[in-house]
């Protein structure tokens, strides 16, 4: 039984879910018109939003900027903020580095030192799971998979087969494993978000530019409908 209940929220607007962003901002901003997020509107972006895409620290900026934007930490956001802290080996920085985070540190880098300290004072005091209440449903938010663990809640891979309802957190939503990870695609064979037993997964490959047909996807909590970039 996961006892924690610290980050929790009771919502009372429209709410989407997205993750797994990977510096993609061009992607992120379509899916932003094609939902016509407003300002009235809140957005849960569920870990990794920089590495391997183009414009990691801009589409980091952009949600850091933006009130209504709540984002949790993902492996790759504590990558950075491990491989950016001088206290540790350079070998920190490297396997970070080698993990997608090149484009990210070569980008930071070049910023100005008072937002570099601002994206840094950021990414540390991330949070890595948030329990939210939408239209009288609970919600269970993490990256990688629920626990009272904080490596597990960021690293390790929710099971397809497991039963995640009986640990009583609502409907859980995930990113980190891409869906085709669970063979979730459509007649296209386009990724499409993974419905499991007590589980959403909604990390549909976008920053993975080896999986063909991969998509930024997005769930709405209000009626849980589906949007695809």
């Amino acid at each position: 039984m996961i006892k924690s209940r610290k980050n929790e929220r009771v919502i009372a607007v429209s709410v989407y879910c997205v993750s797994d962003i990977h510096g993609d901002l061009e992607r992120f901003d379509k899916l932003l018109e094609k939902i016509s997020f407003s300002e009235e509107d809140t957005m849960y972006v569920i870990g990794d939003v920089v590495d391997r895409g183009k414009e990691p620290i801009k589409l980091l900026i952009k949600i850091m900027e933006t009130p209504n934007i709540t984002l949790l930490e993902g492996n790759h956001e504590e990558m950075m903020s491990l491989g950016l802290d001088p206290i540790h080996e350079k070998r920190i920085l490297h396997i970070w580095q080698w993990n997608g985070g090149e484009n990210t540190f070569r980008q930071f880098i070049r910023l100005e030192k008072e937002q570099r300290e601002k994206i840094l004072d950021y990414i540390n005091d991330l949070p890595d799971y948030m329990e939210i209440t939408v239209g009288g449903k609970r919600f269970y938010l993490v990256h990688g998979c629920p626990s009272d663990d904080h490596r597990t809640r960021i690293w390790e891979r929710v099971e397809k087969e497991e039963d995640y309802t009986e640990l009583n957190l609502g409907t859980i939503i995930f990113g980190h494993t891409p869906t085709i990870m669970y063979m979730d695609v459509d007649k296209n064979d386009h990724l499409r978000i993974f419905h499991g037993k007590g589980v959403i997964g909604i990390d549909c490959g976008c920053g993975h530019s080896m999986i063909e047909n991969r998509r930024l996807a997005c769930i709405r909590l209000d009626d849980m409908k589906e949007y695809y970039v």
